[in-house]
């Protein structure tokens, strides 16, 4: 059974727009237990597209495609559905009440609500633009709109209810996601190799990103037994450094650790100028326990408000463990956090030395009154992946410290 996924639009072949629908349809298959065997992208051109989709059609059982079901000139795609499947465009009534209960009445509309009439319709909840279902010679393919929130409805209310029905039992994995913090893909990568010769029929991937490397476990569903204990042999070796299984991120780990002790955080940040603080910011609740960040970029900044000795910047630089311990003292000054993290570094192009290079970062956490933790560390990358690696490193030490308290 082969599943692949399609999308339509020259921009997305021009680099001009990132293929987030396929990133996130073949994440949401594989969750699911289901393979991908390819992504494709087809040009706007009519008989490129025709051509790709028929060949689409000869090499794969089903298929998933977004884009190209707009009014505009150059969505041309239901108009080769209908040559490729021997079909016609109708209006339907109904579709067009749809659009137009929601939208002023324009003739963009009436383009839209002209379908295919062989196709099982699904119903654009959130846009305009409605979706549609093919089967030929024991085949699906599902045609969606390419804006992803569109995409998304869609998909989960309409499109993956046919899919299920479709796909047989017998080809779905069980797939388990581990997410690892404070280690690297390299770190990990000996110890997993050695836990997978024991299980040789589990499929194993390792995918690094610059907050987590993220391990997924999957085996056909008689195989569950081998799978569940690899996935436990992972976790007696490396329980302290793997999030929970309904956390996907760093952040999202540190607010549910924050939340249930009832604590305060506040940070101090140099280089990473406030990206630290935007980690947790984004997550609603966060101002349950986060009291703010003090982005202390230059010198005069750390002294006059964090109260960072001038000595010790002479002395040890910037950059350095003593400043950092300093930075972590004001802010505990400044707010009434239970907790704190202070960075310090240089994320470059420019400013390394042949002592501290570009990518040398200081990091320190600590709790009031109490014990503080700073090391210097080198990370690698460009300056957003040195900012994005620190601060999740950064984070994840302090989640690590109060999951142990």
């Amino acid at each position: 059974m082969h599943i692949e996924i399609v999308a339509i639009g020259d921009e997305v072949l021009a680099g001009q727009v990132v293929n987030s629908n396929a990133a996130y349809l073949s994440d949401f298959l594989h969750t699911a237990g289901y393979e991908i065997s390819r992504h494709t992208v087809l040009s706007d051109d009519y008989q490129a597209l025709l051509q790709g989709l028929q060949e689409v059609l000869d090499r794969s059982d089903v298929i998933v495609v977004t884009g190209g079901l707009g009014p505009t000139f150059d969505d041309v795609t239901k108009k080769a559905v209908c040559q490729l499947f021997n079909d016609k465009l109708v209006e339907k009534d109904s579709v067009l009440a749809s659009i137009e209960s929601r939208y002023k009445k324009c003739k963009e509309n009436e383009a839209l609500a002209h379908v295919p009439s062989q196709a099982t319709l699904l119903d654009n909840e959130v846009g305009t633009a409605p979706g549609f279902a093919f089967t030929k010679d024991h085949k699906l393919i599902i045609f969606l709109p390419g804006v992803p929130n569109e995409m998304k409805v869609m998909w989960v209310k309409a499109a993956w209810p046919l899919i299920e029905k479709k796909l047989k039992k017998t080809t779905k994995r069980i797939v388990y996601t581990l997410h690892f913090c404070l280690l690297s893909e390299i770190e990990l990568l000996p110890a997993m190799q050695d836990i997978k010769k024991q299980f040789p029929i589990i499929k194993m991937g390792i995918y690094p990103a610059y907050s987590h490397v993220t391990v997924r476990l999957s085996a056909p569903v008689d195989e569950v037994e081998h799978l569940t204990k690899m996935k436990q042999a992972i976790e007696r070796k490396y329980k302290q450094y793997i999030l929970p299984d309904d956390c996907y991120s760093v952040a999202g780990a540190f607010h549910d650790q924050a939340t249930k002790k009832g604590i305060k955080v506040a940070f101090a940040e140099s280089c990473s100028g406030g990206y630290l603080a935007s980690l947790i910011t984004h997550i609603p609740g966060s101002s349950a326990y986060f009291l703010g960040s003090i982005v202390a970029y230059d010198n005069e900044v750390k002294e006059k408000v964090l109260r960072v000795d001038n000595k010790l910047i002479q002395k040890y630089g910037t950059v350095s463990t003593q400043v950092v311990e300093a930075m972590l003292k004001g802010i505990f000054q400044i707010t009434k956090a239970d907790y704190a993290i202070a960075i310090s570094g240089i994320a470059g192009p420019t400013g390394g030395s042949k002592e501290k290079p570009v990518g040398t970062v200081c990091i320190g956490i600590a709790k009031k009154d109490g014990k503080i933790l700073a090391k210097q560390l080198h990370f690698p990358g460009n300056r957003s992946a040195i900012i994005e690696m620190a601060s999740n490193f950064a984070l994840a030490s302090l989640w690590q410290w109060l999951k142990e308290i």
